[in-house]
C-alpha cells in the first residue's frame, strides 16, 4: 500500500563515506603548478565537509527532543468527560507503544494507549478515573519513535470552569406555515442531570431567534423543538443551553455551533419524537467543519445517536437510555481509502454496549490513525437490544433498528477539506408502515428451551421463522416464505456470497455474520446472527438473532 509520507536519506556518521550515488560537485582539474595550490586550498574545505555530519547529528538530536508530544483536546471538563481524548503529535517517522497519562498532584486521573501512531496528530482515547474538574493537570506521553528511540514529554495544562453537562446536536429543520422549526437533541453528559434547562437559538450576531424550556429534570436524551417567528435564512447559528447541574444552585451554560441549510432538513413526517424512518446528513467543505460536522438522530426504543465527520473524528455513536441493557450493532463495512475501488475492504464488525464499555458505544469509519486523507465507504448494520446484562433471557425486546451509513471525505488539502456523510435509520414503531421484525435471544443452555425459535409475519414480505437451538447438534436456521425471485447474501469475516432463490428462502444461520435477502418486489430483510453452542460450560453458550424487514 503506497504511503503519502515523505522518505528521507539516512544521515551519515562523522567520517563515514557519502551514500552511494552522492558525490561532491567540482569543476575542471587545474593543470601543472596549480595542482599543489588546489590541494592546499582543499584542506579547509575537507575540514568543513567533515564537520557537516556532526552538525546534522545535532539537528537530528534536536528533532528527536520534540518528536513526540501531547495535550488535551479541550480545556472544558464537561467536553473532556463527554469525549476523553488526548491529541498526540508524532513529528517524524512512527511511534509505537504510546502511553498518555494525565495526573493531578501525583494522582492519575486519566490514561490511554496506542500501539502505533503515524506521523501527524492523532487523538488517543483516554480512560477517565472520575469526573474531570477545573485546575492544573500534568500530561505525560511516552513512546518509541523511529530513529529516536524511547522518548517522553510532559506539559502542564489548565482546565477551566466546567460548562453545563449537556450536549446538543442538530437533528434537522423544517418549514411549517412560513416558520422555521429547528429540532435539537439534548443529552446529559456522564450520567449527570440538569434542571431548569432553557434552550435558545441565536443567529450569527448573537440575537435570540427562538427559545424553549425543558420541563422537569433532564436525565436522558430529550428533543428540544425551537419554533422561530418567521422563516430563517440558511447560515451559522448557535444553541445556548442554560440550567443547573445536579445540586448546584448557580446557573451554568453550554453553547454549540450549528449550521442550518437544506442539507440538514428533514421531512415533516419524520420530525416526530419517535420516528420510524429518519435521514440525517453532513455536508461541509473548507478549512473548518465547526457546527457542520455532527448530526443527531433518535434510535427508537434504545436512545439517541450521532453521526460525526470532521478531520479529527469520523464515526457513528449511540447513547442508550437504559444503561442496564446490552446493545449490539453488527455492521458490514465496505470502504476504500486510496480512491481505488479494487482495493476496497470488506469486514464484519460488532460494536457493543455492555457493563464494561461506558455509557455509549461507537463504530468508526476510518481505517488508520491518523485518519486516511481520502475515504469512501458504507455501513450496513442492524442495532439490536439484548436485554438486561447477563440475564438468561429478556421478557421483551426492543425491535431491531436498521442503520445504513455512507461517507466520502477528502482531507488532503487542509484549506479545502470536505466530508459528505448520510445515515438512514429505520425502526418498527407503533406508527410505522412496511417494517417488521423477529428475534431470538437466550444465554445458557438452560434458558434455550421455549425461547429458541420464533415465527412472525413481515409486512409486505411474508412469514419468517428463526430457529436457534442449543447443543452442537441443534438446528440454527431461517426460513422466509417469499413468493417469486429473491437473492440471499451471506456475510462472514471479510467475505460475502450471493445465491439466487425462487420461492421460500431457507438458510443456516451463521454463528457470527449477517444475512441479507433482497426480493424482486424491492423489500429487504437484514439478519444479524451470533451464537455459541459448544462451550464446555453450558452456561456460557448463547444465541442472539435479530431480523428486520423493510418493504418499499
Amino acid at each position: 500500500m503506497p504511503s503519502d509520507r515523505p522518505t528521507y536519506a539516512p544521515i551519515p556518521a562523522a567520517g563515514a563515506p557519502a551514500p552511494a550515488g552522492v558525490r561532491a560537485s567540482r569543476g575542471a582539474r587545474p593543470a601543472g603548478r596549480f595542482v599543489g595550490l588546489a590541494l592546499a586550498a582543499a584542506v579547509p574545505l575537507v575540514a568543513v565537509l567533515g564537520a557537516a555530519p556532526a552538525a546534522s547529528a545535532a539537528t537530528s538530536s534536536a528533532a528527536c527532543r520534540t518528536a513526540l508530544s501531547s495535550t488535551l483536546a479541550t480545556r472544558d471538563p464537561t467536553v473532556l468527560q463527554d469525549r476523553a481524548v488526548a491529541p498526540v503529535t508524532v513529528r517524524r517517522g512512527t511511534a509505537t507503544g504510546v502511553r498518555v497519562v494525565v495526573t493531578r498532584g501525583g494522582r492519575t486521573i486519566a490514561s490511554g494507549t496506542a500501539a502505533r501512531l503515524a506521523k501527524g496528530t492523532t487523538s488517543v482515547a483516554l480512560r477517565l478515573r472520575g469526573t474531570p474538574t477545573p485546575g492544573a493537570v500534568r500530561i505525560r506521553v511516552t513512546g518509541t519513535v523511529s530513529g529516536c528511540g524511547a522518548r517522553r514529554a510532559s506539559v502542564t495544562y489548565r482546565l477551566r470552569s466546567a460548562s453545563l453537562p449537556v450536549r446538543a446536536a442538530l437533528r434537522g429543520s423544517t418549514e411549517q406555515n412560513g416558520r422555521t422549526v429547528v429540532r435539537v437533541l439534548l443529552r446529559p453528559v456522564g450520567g449527570s442531570t440538569a434542571r431548569g434547562v432553557r434552550v435558545q437559538l441565536r443567529n450569527a450576531l448573537g440575537a435570540k431567534v427562538a427559545a424553549t424550556s425543558i420541563k422537569g429534570r433532564l436525565t436522558s436524551p430529550t428533543e428540544a423543538v425551537l419554533r422561530a417567528p418567521a422563516s430563517l435564512p440558511a447560515g451559522r447559528y448557535s444553541v445556548a443551553v442554560t440550567g443547573r447541574s445536579g445540586t448546584q444552585k448557580s446557573t451554568s451554560s453550554a453553547t454549540q455551533t450549528i449550521q442550518l441549510s437544506k442539507a440538514t432538513e428533514i421531512a415533516p413526517a419524520a420530525a416526530t419524537p419517535d420516528p420510524s424512518r429518519q435521514r440525517v446528513q453532513i455536508a461541509w467543505s473548507g478549512a473548518s467543519s465547526a457546527g457542520r460536522d455532527v448530526a443527531g438522530f433518535v434510535v427508537p426504543g434504545v436512545g439517541y445517536g450521532e453521526l460525526v465527520c470532521s478531520t479529527g473524528t469520523q464515526w457513528i455513536r449511540v447513547f442508550p437510555t437504559d444503561q442496564s441493557r446490552e446493545s449490539s450493532m453488527l455492521t458490514w463495512t465496505y470502504r476504500s481509502w486510496d480512491g481505488n475501488s479494487q482495493n476496497a475492504e470488506k469486514a464484519l464488525r460488532e460494536a457493543l454496549h455492555t457493563q464494561f464499555t461506558g455509557r455509549d458505544f461507537n463504530e468508526g469509519f476510518n481505517k488508520f490513525q491518523p485518519a486516511e486523507k481520502q475515504s469512501t465507504g458504507e455501513f450496513t448494520a442492524i442495532l439490536s437490544d439484548r436485554g438486561p446484562f447477563n440475564a438468561p433471557f429478556a421478557s421483551s425486546l426492543v425491535a431491531p433498528v436498521g442503520v445504513h451509513v455512507t461517507w466520502a471525505w477528502d482531507f488532503r488539502d487542509p484549506n479545502n477539506a470536505r466530508c459528505n456523510a448520510q445515515a438512514d435509520i429505520v425502526a418498527q414503531t407503533p406508527g410505522s408502515t412496511g417494517v417488521g421484525s423477529a428475534q431470538v435471544l437466550w444465554r445458557g443452555d438452560a434458558a434455550a428451551a421455549g425461547r429458541d425459535q420464533t415465527v412472525a409475519d413481515l409486512p409486505g414480505v411474508g412469514r419468517i421463522q428463526l430457529i436457534c437451538q442449543a447443543t452442537p447438534s441443534g438446528t440454527r436456521s431461517v426460513r422466509v416464505e417469499i413468493p417469486g425471485a429473491s437473492t440471499l447474501t451471506t456475510r462472514e469475516g471479510s467475505v460475502d456470497t450471493a445465491v439466487p432463490f425462487n420461492g421460500p428462502v431457507v438458510s443456516a444461520l451463521p454463528n457470527n455474520g449477517q444475512l441479507q435477502i433482497d426480493t424482486a418486489a424491492g423489500a429487504r430483510i437484514l439478519i444479524s446472527s451470533r451464537w455459541k453452542v459448544n462451550d464446555p460450560d453450558p452456561a456460557q453458550n448463547t444465541c442472539a438473532v435479530a431480523a428486520q424487514s423493510v418493504a418499499s
